[in-house]
C-alpha cells in the first residue's frame, strides 16, 4: 500500500512538473495576460476540470511557476559558491546567469511588463525574494572578494550590495527600461563593467578583463 501511495504521489508530481513547464513555454511565447486557462487546457489536451485538480485558478499556476524559478536561482547561487575558484569567478557565474535570463525575457518581451503590469501582486512578492537573493549572494561575494585581494579593501559589503541591488532592478523595471526600447542583455553587460570596475582591485579588474570576452560573447 505505502509503494502504491508513493507511485502515485510520484507520478501527481511528474504531471504538475510537466504542467508547469509547459505552461512557462506558453506564457513565454504568448504572454501572461493573453493566455487563459481554456488555453492551456487545450494546449495540454485534458479538460479545466483535470486542470483544477492541480491548480487552484492561473494566478495559482504563475505563483508556483515563479517559485520554481526562485528555487532555481537559490542553487545557482549556491553551487557557483561551490564551484568558483574565487570571488570574481563566482560573480561571472552570477552574471552568466543573469545573461540567460534575459536572454529569455528577450524573446518574450511581453512577459514582464504583464507580471509587471497586471500581476503586480505576485510581481511584488516574487520582487521582494529576488531582492533578497541578490542581496545576500552579493554581500557575501563582496566579502569573499575583499578576503582575497580581489576587491578594493575600503567598500562597505552591505552598502555597496544594496546599491547593486537597486540598479539591478531598475534594468528589470519596465516603466524605466521597456523591453522594447532597451537590449537588456546589453545594459546589464554595461552595468556589470560599472559594477566591477567600481569594487575591483587592479589585480581583480586584471582578471576580469581575461575573461571578459568570454562571459560577453557566450
Amino acid at each position: 500500500m505505502f509503494l502504491y501511495y508513493t507511485f502515485a504521489l510520484d507520478m501527481t508530481v511528474e504531471i504538475k512538473n510537466n504542467i508547469l513547464q509547459r505552461v512557462t513555454a506558453l506564457f513565454f511565447k504568448y504572454g501572461i495576460k493573453s493566455v487563459t486557462m481554456d488555453d492551456i487546457a487545450r494546449e495540454l489536451g485534458m479538460s479545466k476540470k483535470t486542470l483544477y485538480q492541480f491548480f487552484e485558478n492561473k494566478n495559482d499556476l504563475l505563483i508556483q511557476i515563479i517559485q520554481i524559478e526562485s528555487e532555481r536561482d537559490e542553487q545557482m547561487i549556491c553551487q557557483a559558491n561551490i564551484d568558483a575558484k574565487n570571488a570574481l569567478e563566482e560573480l561571472m557565474s552570477f552574471a552568466k546567469h543573469g545573461i540567460e535570463e534575459f536572454a529569455k525575457v528577450k524573446s518574450s518581451p511581453t512577459i514582464m511588463y504583464d507580471l509587471q503590469k497586471y500581476y503586480r501582486e505576485i510581481w511584488n512578492k516574487f520582487e521582494t525574494g529576488l531582492n533578497q537573493r541578490m542581496f545576500e549572494g552579493t554581500k557575501k561575494n563582496i566579502e569573499r572578494g575583499k578576503s582575497e585581494g580581489l576587491y578594493r579593501a575600503d567598500i562597505d559589503a552591505e552598502s555597496i550590495a544594496k546599491i547593486y541591488v537597486r540598479l539591478m532592478m531598475s534594468i528589470i523595471d519596465e516603466d524605466i527600461f521597456p523591453s522594447k526600447t532597451y537590449d537588456k542583455i546589453a545594459l546589464f553587460q554595461q552595468y556589470l563593467i560599472y559594477h566591477i570596475n567600481g569594487i575591483a582591485t587592479p589585480k581583480g579588474i586584471a582578471l576580469f578583463e581575461s575573461k571578459r570576452k568570454e562571459l560577453f560573447d557566450s
